[in-house]
């Protein structure tokens, strides 16, 4: 009987032509249906008694009414926020796909792309912007999947996902108010961003779920230690991937395209870690793997084959893997019987490259020659020289563990032997790098936390990939090939 009336209450919101009408042109139609979830709930009894006195005429004007107020109090919601000043306020609301019953519509993806170009620090551009299109409808059909697990669980993720705004505020250089401000500026709403991330955050939730139902004994700690050791005889490599799925050989050479379409965005500088994010299809979405060392021999062949080559910093073309295809990153890398970046200490000269906005031709012209010699300095003496000509401000020091920002400037001056120069953020000046010397210690088994960690983390992989795989058994999905063509970037 209930669920009767769960598909009686559906077959209402998808037949009924006003309430449709209504519902499409809700901003966050995500939240006006999550809403009318928790109404049926709190009316399920009411309904049930109902339809054993009334008409199944009675039964639709209960389940309208009650999908009518949730209309009234989304749309005045949405109004309200719209007041303000956003770049999406003008963008006509319609619906690209829909995953059971839940929806995404083009501000979604929208909202997503400029969050990439953010992350990035590129400049908009609307030719670059519609390569992602269908990239991030993929990732974000993925992830109502797994909003659907955590609504099935009751998992509470808000933790998570303040966490993760907090974490892309640091790397932004930026306060939460600031990041706040930066984000309207650039045409992403934080509400629909929270939204879209929140499902990014299902598997660190699920993770501590599992991590409290395992104990790890004395023997399975000193096997993994073994096991390390031995691994570290060879040369090993920390890995970022982004993956794109296939799901039947129909579409295979266009989920190729995307993929290439992705790796051009790369070469043009777009950032790594923000294209996970945002486009890749991986079951768990797992970015804790990162932290871990592989061996080539533990790899796939094509991605061994294509990593061999690359430095710290270097992401690989399109390569094709089992399930589909992969842009894979390394993350770090350590020779035999040796530790990677991680553990290394660097005595480095840094510098600070001031880079005010141009007002003429000429300030351009200059600014650009400065961040060039900058940049192309080979040796200490050439950077030094360069910070003493332009008068930048520059000093040594050293670093013992390496943070996100100092990581990415050691990764890029190993990968071109010239200085790692990165901004931080607009408002600030590039951060330039060069290492003077390194000491590398000898690898070392990691400590029992670390391994449980591992070990863990694994665990949860296996067992959310497994989840993924049947509740997108359970959940249809629905792409409007028309509506996807019609996604404007302005």
């Amino acid at each position: 009987m209930r669920n009767f009336f769960l598909f009686f209450s559906l077959t209402i919101i998808f037949s009924v032509k006003d309430c449709y009408t209504e519902i499409y042109n809700v901003k966050n139609f995500g939240r006006a249906v999550s809403e009318a979830r928790v109404i049926k709930k709190e009316k399920d009894t009411q309904a049930m008694m109902l339809g054993k006195n009334k008409t199944s005429k009675g039964l639709q004007a209960l389940r309208a009414s009650d999908l009518s107020k949730v209309i009234k109090k989304a749309r005045k919601k949405m109004y309200e926020k719209n007041k303000e000043e956003s770049v999406l306020n003008n963008t006509e609301i319609f619906v690209v796909a829909r995953v059971a019953d839940d929806v995404i519509t083009n501000v979604d993806i929208i909202n997503a792309i400029r969050f990439v170009f953010f992350a990035s620090q590129q400049p908009f551009d609307k030719k670059f912007a519609r390569m992602m299109v269908k990239p991030v409808l993929n990732s974000l059909i993925d992830d109502k999947i797994r909003q659907s697990i955590a609504r099935s669980q009751d998992m509470n993720i808000d933790d998570e996902v303040n966490e993760k705004i907090e974490k892309i505020a640091k790397n932004n250089n930026l306060t939460r108010e600031e990041l706040d401000d930066a984000f309207k500026k650039n045409g992403i709403d934080m509400t629909i961003f929270k939204n879209n991330i929140s499902a990014k955050m299902i598997f660190s939730s699920f993770y501590q779920s599992v991590k409290q139902s395992i104990t790890l004994d004395a023997t399975t700690i000193k096997n993994y230690k073994d096991k390390y050791l031995k691994d570290a005889k060879h040369e090993r490599y920390k890995l970022s991937e982004i993956f794109f799925k296939v799901k039947n050989l129909q579409e295979k050479q266009l989920v190729k395209e995307n993929a290439e379409a992705i790796f051009d965005l790369l070469e043009q500088g777009f950032d790594f870690s923000a294209l996970v994010d945002s486009v890749s299809q991986a079951e768990a979405l797992n970015r804790a793997t990162e932290n871990e060392w592989i061996i080539s021999e533990n790899m796939d062949s094509a991605v061994r084959i294509a990593v061999k080559n690359l430095k710290p910093g270097q992401h690989s073309a399109v390569i094709e893997v089992p399930g589909g295809y992969k842009i894979v990153k390394v993350i770090d890398k350590a020779m035999p019987n040796k530790e990677g970046t991680s553990k290394t200490k660097f005595r480095v000269i840094v510098a600070e490259v001031p880079t005010p906005t141009p007002t003429t031709e000429e300030e351009a012209i200059s600014l650009q020659m400065r961040v060039n010699t900058i940049s192309e300095a080979n040796s200490v003496e050439q950077f030094r020289r360069t910070c003493e000509v332009y008068e930048f401000k520059h000093m040594e020091t050293t670093i013992v563990e390496p943070d996100f920002i100092q990581t990415e400037l050691i990764n890029r001056h190993k990968a071109t032997g010239c200085s790692g120069i990165v901004r931080i953020s607009k408002e600030q000046p590039m951060v330039a790098l060069f290492i003077i010397s390194e000491e590398i210690p000898d690898a070392t088994a990691p400590d029992d936390n670390i391994i449980s960690d591992v070990v863990v983390n694994r665990k949860t992989a296996q067992e959310f990939a497994k989840i993924m795989k049947r509740q997108r058994a359970m959940n249809y999905e629905t792409i409007y090939k028309n509506s996807l063509e019609n996604v404007v970037i302005d």
